[in-house]
């Protein structure tokens, strides 16, 4: 449903994953396009990658509610940075859209602190007041659906109502 209207927007997405556990194993991308059909939400022998559910497996470690969160830097965080800065702003200055609600305003400060001279990060949904509930409305209203927090099944954080 999001796919079809991204693409008729020719909207670039690119989807990105680690190779391996450690940050030198580096980044896969799965598909990189203007034209998105399919959202790479498992692994598969054409495009094979290391998943948080493998990491967590293999540590036998279980999600955490308390504590630093972690898990989003390292399975999101690290290989969008790469890609970003790899594949698409290749040293060019650039505005980082960031999805945090106005209730948001700890994670908005500490992101504003990673801004340098290339990065400026942007916060629109919060710059117009909106909260999570108007988020989900709003993508209702659009699409029909609710939409989920998280890809990620097993989170806490995501799965918490």
């Amino acid at each position: 449903m999001l796919f079809p209207r991204l693409a008729a927007a020719r909207v670039r997405t690119i989807q990105v994953a680690r190779r391996g556990p450690l940050k030198q194993h580096g980044v896969t991308i799965l598909d990189d396009t203007d034209q998105p059909t399919t959202c790479c939400t498992r692994p598969t022998r054409e495009r094979p990658y290391w998943t948080l559910g493998q990491e967590m497996r293999l540590g036998g470690t279980i999600p955490q509610l308390a504590g630093a969160k972690k898990c989003s830097q390292k399975a999101k965080g690290v290989p969008l940075d790469v890609i970003r800065e790899t594949r698409v702003t290749c040293g060019r200055r650039y505005l980082h859209l960031v999805g945090f609600e106005v209730n948001e305003a700890p994670r908005i400060a500490k992101d504003k602190a990673h801004d340098t001279d290339l990065r400026c990060g942007w916060y629109p949904l919060a710059e117009q007041g909106k909260d999570r509930a108007a988020c989900q409305a709003g993508i209702k209203n659009k699409t029909g659906r609710d939409w989920g927090k998280s890809a990620c099944t097993f989170c806490v954080i995501a799965n918490m109502r």
